[in-house]
């Protein structure tokens, strides 16, 4: 957080921030979340300077904070609130692929799943996914089978892969997966579902 502190008689100041939920943006908490003050001063009419520590905020909160200095041991007023929103930068999936395949169907138990992932800040990724029975194919039982995410990373617009183990699988079931890329420690999103048989 960084805001530019003055002081009327020049002298050097701290600056001190708190961050709350910002009340119009309901069901995501209200309230304080954080305070904190810089550890260094700064100098009149320089930036000053504050970190919000790891595993204060989440990503997608809408935020708004405010500040104020402190020079001599004598506190300024504070800021009026200013809003943020928290949007972490994540990777993303593209180009679902089962291999060995042929017309759409897997031709092994053990079928490879790829997708291509790609991360805006050019991170390695694991690739994830998730097998499940096709809804729309009934009779042969529902819900989720198998997820699994990779033990390698994959470089930003690679081809990422993992194989699905022995037993997981039956022949002539229809079904489908998703996948999707983690970066950094950030899940991108969901791709969207995609079928095979």
């Amino acid at each position: 957080m960084y805001a530019t502190v003055t002081d009327p008689e020049s002298r050097s100041s701290t600056l001190s921030v708190e961050v709350e939920h910002d009340p119009a943006a309901t069901g995501q908490g209200s309230g304080l979340i954080w305070s904190g003050t810089s550890q260094n001063t700064f100098t009149s009419g320089s930036e000053g300077n504050v970190s919000v520590p790891a595993g204060k905020l989440s990503d997608g909160w809408k935020l708004r904070w405010r500040a104020r200095a402190t020079a001599g041991g004598i506190n300024g007023a504070w800021s009026p609130w200013s809003t943020f929103s928290v949007e972490l930068s994540k990777p993303s999936v593209s180009a679902l692929n089962v291999w060995p395949h042929r017309n759409g169907a897997a031709t092994t138990l053990t079928p490879g799943l790829y997708a291509t992932v790609t991360d805006p800040e050019s991170r390695s990724s694991t690739l994830s996914v998730e097998v499940e029975h096709d809804p729309a194919a009934t009779g042969q039982g529902s819900g989720l089978i198998w997820s699994g995410t990779s033990q390698n990373t994959f470089t930003s617009g690679s081809e990422g892969n993992v194989s699905v183990p022995a037993g997981k699988l039956s022949d002539g079931w229809k079904l489908r997966w998703r996948a999707r890329a983690t970066a950094g420690g950030i899940n991108g999103a969901w791709s969207p579902w995609s079928t095979f048989f």
